[in-house]
């Protein structure tokens, strides 16, 4: 997840549902409540992934950016 650098997270949804999507393989929000946010300069320093499959290239791209935007709405940044 590509979230705003140096903000605090207030807190983090029910985001589970996510998975109720079928395209959906793995998900996870790293972060917690109270947690600033870093900048990204490495993959470590992500707050948390998603993780889609589709047959086709494309589809797996646009997949995975729709259902980002979906995981961004759990949380709630100060």
């Amino acid at each position: 997840l590509d979230l705003p650098a140096d903000k605090t997270i207030s807190s983090i949804g029910n985001w589970k549902q996510i998975f109720d999507s079928p395209n959906i393989i793995h998900a996870m929000i790293l972060a917690k409540p109270g947690d600033i946010i870093p900048a990204i300069t490495d993959s470590a320093k992500r707050t948390g992934f998603i993780i889609v499959q589709s047959n086709e290239r494309e589809n797996a791209i646009t997949n995975a950016k729709i259902n980002c935007e979906k995981l961004y709405e759990y949380i709630i940044i100060d």
